[in-house]
C-alpha cells in the first residue's frame, strides 16, 4: 500500500519527494519508498461560470439577468489543466492508495485548491494535513511527524477560503455584466482588482496634477519669529515629520519657538539662547554622556587605543 501526497505546485512536491524518498519520476508524479507524490498546478477546479448554470445567464448580457445568485454552487475542471486533474483523480482512487496527505500551501487558498479536487474526484479516503511553509528538509521532516486529520481545518480555514471564492464570483460576475451593459463595452470588475486599480488611477492623477508650491503652508507662532532680531534666531531645517515632532517636544519643555510646516523644507526656530536646550549638539551630547557615566574625556580614547597597541606588539 502507498500514501499519496499532493502539493500545490511541482517545486514544492519535488522538495517533499526528496525527503520521503519518492525518487522514481513519472509523468505528473514521483514514486518510491511507499509514497506517491504529485501536485496541482494552481486551481485545477473552480466555481462554474454563469454560462454553465443555464438560468438564461448564457444569453446576451442584460440588466434583467442581474443579480445572478446561484441556488447551489457548482464546480468545473479548468480546461487548461484537465490532464493533471485526471491524473490526480486516478491516483486518488487507485486501490493501492490507503491514505492521502494534503501538502498544498498552508493557507486558505491552498486548502481550497486541494479540497475542490478531492471533492470533484469523489474521493472518500482518509486525509491528513501537512502544515509546512518552509522547503527545508528539517521543516518537512518535522511537519510529517505532527500532521493532523483534515477535519481539524474544516470550520475555519476551508470555510474562509470558500467564502472568499464566492464573494469574488458574486462581485466579479455581476459587476462585470452590470458595467458592461451600462457602458456598452466589455469591462472586467473584480473584488480586489477594481479598488486596487482605482487607487492607482487616483494616485496617478494626483502626481500628474501636482503643482509645485501649491500646498498650503502651516505656521506656528509666526509673531515670535518676526519679533526676534536675526542675530538672535537659531533655525534648524528638517523634514515635516521631524519638524512637527520637534515642535511638540519644545512645547512640552516650555521652550518658546516658531515653526513652519508644509513648505519644501520645514523648519523650527528658537531664540539663540535656547538653542542648546532645544537642539542637542554633538559636544553637548558628549559632555552629558561623560557626566552621566562618570568617565573623563580621555578614558574612552585610552580604551580604544589599548587593543591597537597590543595588536602592534603581537605583529612585531
Amino acid at each position: 500500500m502507498s500514501i499519496l501526497i499532493i502539493g500545490e505546485k511541482p517545486s514544492v512536491s519535488r522538495a517533499i519527494s526528496a525527503v520521503v524518498g519518492a525518487s522514481s519520476a513519472h509523468k505528473g508524479y514521483t514514486e518510491g519508498n511507499g509514497y506517491i507524490v504529485s501536485w496541482c498546478i494552481g486551481h485545477l477546479v473552480g466555481l462554474k461560470l454563469p454560462n454553465d448554470y443555464g438560468n438564461g445567464w448564457e444569453r446576451k448580457w442584460s440588466f434583467s439577468q442581474l443579480p445572478m445568485l446561484p441556488e447551489k454552487w457548482q464546480f468545473r475542471v479548468t480546461d487548461s489543466t484537465k490532464a493533471q486533474y485526471n491524473l490526480l483523480k486516478t491516483l486518488m482512487n487507485r486501490d493501492d492508495i490507503s491514505e492521502i496527505i494534503c501538502a498544498t500551501d498552508a493557507d486558505r487558498e491552498g486548502e481550497c485548491i486541494f479540497r475542490y479536487v478531492y471533492n470533484m474526484a469523489n474521493c472518500k479516503k482518509p486525509v491528513k494535513r501537512l502544515w509546512v511553509s518552509s522547503l527545508e528538509e528539517s521543516a518537512i521532516h518535522k511537519a510529517l511527524t505532527t500532521m493532523k486529520p483534515m477535519s481539524a481545518y474544516d470550520n475555519n480555514l476551508f470555510n474562509a477560503g470558500y467564502a472568499r471564492a464566492r464573494a469574488d464570483w458574486l462581485v466579479g460576475m455581476n459587476g462585470s455584466r452590470l458595467f458592461s451593459v451600462r457602458y456598452g463595452g466589455k469591462l472586467n470588475i473584480g473584488r480586489v482588482q477594481t479598488p486596487t486599480l482605482a487607487m492607482i488611477v487616483q494616485r496617478d492623477a494626483e502626481v500628474n496634477g501636482f503643482v509645485k508650491g501649491e500646498r498650503a503652508v502651516e505656521y506656528v507662532n509666526p509673531d515670535f519669529f518676526k519679533a526676534l532680531p536675526k542675530q538672535e534666531r537659531f533655525t534648524q531645517r528638517m523634514d515635516e515629520g521631524q519638524a512637527r515632532k520637534k515642535s511638540a517636544e519644545l512645547t512640552a519643555k516650555g521652550v518658546e519657538h516658531s515653526a513652519v510646516f508644509g513648505s519644501e523644507k520645514s523648519a523650527v526656530t528658537v531664540a539663540r539662547k535656547d538653542s542648546q536646550r532645544a537642539f542637542f549638539s554633538r559636544g553637548r551630547m558628549q559632555r552629558d554622556a561623560q557626566r552621566i557615566s562618570g568617565r573623563g574625556q580621555q578614558k574612552p580614547q585610552q580604551r580604544e587605543q589599548t587593543p591597537k597597541k597590543r595588536n602592534n606588539q603581537g605583529l612585531e
